[in-house]
């Protein structure tokens, strides 16, 4: 039976045979399922398997929790991920997010991103600006980028970073300071 559930996990959500693996033997099917298609809202099965195989088992993990134990619904979770998939948080802030539902953290996840400044910035105006200000400041990158060191793009991306509390949507920040 594992062996079939395994093949049927690998043909009808596409995840990789490793990740099918993994969820059966860590009782995690009906779990994954759920966050994939929580209230018929179908969602990337492999971002939910990641979320599911890496964030949410550390966070067990890290409590020594069992499954059976564990504090966050497959809707929750299904939430987070959703959040991260549209841009509206980073992942980072996503697991954030998981860790305080860990903990007991009943506030809806908006409040939880309102009350901690976490919402991803997205707005090329403000980003615009903040790019401008951590140029200004770091002269010497500047001039090694006009050098032909491209990597200094890196330096400049985690001071921008630094100053939005890692806010700051990476492919818009990533753009703007090329």
């Amino acid at each position: 039976l594992p062996a079939a559930t395994r093949q049927r996990l690998v043909q009808e959500y596409g995840i990789p045979f490793q990740h099918s693996v993994a969820l059966v033997g860590e009782g995690l099917v009906e779990y994954f399922e759920n966050v994939v298609d929580v209230k018929g809202k179908g969602r990337d099965p492999r971002s939910a398997a990641s979320w599911v195989l890496t964030d949410l088992l550390e966070q067990l993990h890290k409590r020594s929790l069992t499954f059976q134990e564990c504090p966050v619904t497959a809707s929750k979770l299904g939430e987070i991920v959703d959040l991260v998939t549209m841009g509206a948080v980073s992942t980072s802030t996503g697991k954030k997010i998981l860790s305080l539902l860990f903990d007991g953290d009943n506030r809806s996840l908006s409040q939880i991103i309102e009350d901690n400044q976490w919402a991803q910035i997205r707005d090329e105006e403000t980003l615009g600006r903040i790019c401008d200000e951590v140029l200004e400041s770091h002269p010497e990158l500047v001039e090694a980028y006009g050098k032909g060191n491209k990597k200094v793009v890196n330096r400049l991306m985690g001071e921008v970073q630094k100053v939005t509390n890692k806010c700051a949507d990476p492919s818009i920040t990533s753009r703007l300071l090329r």
